[in-house]
């Protein structure tokens, strides 16, 4: 998934920033409270939807199979801070980019089975998974 993302002011830009932060984050791998052990990052769960109901020409994404709602992992981010060729701030402390592109590659963590296409949401999805 790309994002291309331009504030129009500071505030946007803020708002921008708060979103790469976030999605950085919460892919990142966590650390117990001794620091010894490892916890796994967040998942996430996606959807492409058509006013209030999920689109049926786009591939479903980490979705509810009797029931059960799948989870996809942020495998990489990246950003591009110059999507518009050119080195270009706001005049604030930070220099914030008046421009960012975000890139994100998710994998869902459980397998899509054959049958995931007979049953719940994939069975009356036009496109499927």
């Amino acid at each position: 998934m790309t994002f291309k993302m331009s504030a129009r002011d500071k505030e946007e830009a803020a708002v921008i920033k708060a979103i790469i932060r976030y999605f950085k984050y919460h892919m990142s791998v966590k650390k117990d409270s001794g620091g010894v052990f490892l916890r796994s990052p967040h998942v996430f769960t996606i959807q492409y939807l058509k006013g209030l109901d999920i689109h049926q020409s786009i591939g479903l994404i980490s979705p509810k199979i009797s029931g059960k709602t799948r989870a996809a992992a942020l495998l990489s981010l990246n950003v591009d801070y110059t999507p518009l060729g050119t080195y270009a701030t706001f005049d604030d402390e930070e220099a914030t980019m008046v421009a960012y592109t975000m890139n994100m590659q998710f994998q869902e963590i459980e397998v899509v089975y054959d049958t995931d296409y007979l049953e719940g949401e994939g069975k009356d999805h036009s496109i499927g998974y």
